[in-house]
């Protein structure tokens, strides 16, 4: 039971990845590639008897030896191999991809390495799913192997949808089959099948996306990935769905090729300069200017100055009407005084005239 239960366990990524065979000749049995050689045995083997046997002769036939394969020229007929079966998936016209997203990025690592860091481990692709793009309930499942040179496995999540007008769904349930073939140490092609649920025209259409990583010259990978969305059915909202899923498809990528330079690219540590350097006279210090000053202060401080300022200029403003309503009040008794007078004064002038009857007498 112990024994069936090991080998009911499924092994890691890595040791399956570094077990795909490069190429079909690795699948023959090693009796196969001898064939020829065992062929070259006697048809009349020679007998020998055995004092054992009471006189019963022995008829193991007696093989010649067989030749000896050169391990060279096995590796270099699969390398050769390996390099053209690579060639021919690249130049196949099927399937065929109308947008090439990331055109031979230079990777700082080897094809190993990438797997390793970006396609070995299911949580990689999961903290990204999460953290970057803001799907949820991301399961991505392990590889598993599924013939002599592939590897499968399936990743859903849920991802979230656009409301522009405020109706529709809020996310589509999504879910991505991923097939991986190695080619030896040439190249590693990954296969994406995106297909969504819950959203309008859903069953006529998925997303495929290649990866080609390819080990350059100098021994470290490139990546070129490429995308194509395909119609099952047809629908009167191709043109919205292609729109809709390149501007995604774009975003996407964009994300992720920053994550792989970040990862492979981190950046250098500030150098911080020497001591000397830092050490000034006072008469060697720079003038600071006053853009400078206000640059450097903190924006708490700089929203209570500009409040202080508003507060004075509003209390100005509040005593300059004041100081208004005060003189034009003063005007207005004065006014009222200068009427007055001008009435008493024609009181006087009345008066006066009927104390003089005659004109001549007429003061005024």
């Amino acid at each position: 039971e112990h024994d069936e239960q090991e080998q009911e366990q499924e092994p890691p990524a890595t040791q399956m990845l570094n077990d795909l065979p490069p190429t079909r000749l690795l699948q023959l049995p090693l009796r196969s590639r001898n064939h020829s050689a065992e062929s070259s045995l006697g048809e009349n083997p020679d007998t020998s008897f055995d004092s054992t046997t009471m006189g019963v002769p022995d008829v193991t036939p007696k093989r010649k030896p067989v030749a000896s394969i050169d391990s060279t020229d096995v590796s270099s007929t699969i390398s050769e191999n390996v390099a053209e079966e690579w060639s021919q998936l690249k130049a196949s016209p099927e399937p065929s991809f109308k947008c090439t997203i990331i055109q031979s990025l230079q990777l700082e690592c080897t094809l190993h390495q990438f797997f390793e860091s970006f396609l070995a481990d299911p949580v990689s692709i999961q903290k990204y799913q999460e953290e970057q793009v803001g799907d949820t309930e991301v399961k991505a499942s392990s590889w598993k192997r599924e013939g002599d040179n592939t590897m499968v496995r399936t990743i859903t999540f849920k991802h979230r949808l656009p409301r522009s007008l405020g109706i529709g769904p809020s996310s589509a349930l999504t879910q991505r089959e991923q097939r991986l073939r190695r080619y030896g140490d040439v190249g590693m092609c990954l296969d994406t099948y995106t297909t969504v649920e819950g959203v309008p025209a859903s069953d006529c259409f998925l997303v495929e996306d290649r990866w080609l990583v390819e080990t350059g010259s100098d021994g470290r990978a490139t990546l070129t990935v490429q995308n194509e969305t395909r119609f099952k059915k047809r629908t009167m909202l191709k043109r919205m769905i292609e729109k809709s899923t390149k501007a995604e498809v774009k975003q996407w990528y964009e994300g992720y090729e920053k994550l792989i330079l970040d990862t492979l690219h981190p950046a250098p540590p500030p150098v911080e300069p020497p001591e000397s350097e830092m050490i000034l006279r006072n008469d060697e210090r720079p003038t600071p200017r006053l853009e400078n000053l206000v640059m450097t202060l903190p924006t708490s401080l700089i929203v209570a100055a500009l409040a202080s300022f508003v507060l004075m200029f509003l209390i100005f403003v509040i005593l300059l009407c004041a100081y208004l309503h005060k003189g034009t009040s003063e005007i207005g008794l004065l006014r009222q005084e200068v009427t007055e007078l001008k009435a008493a004064l024609l009181l006087l002038a009345n008066k006066a005239q009927q104390d003089c009857p005659h004109p001549s007498n007429s003061i005024l």
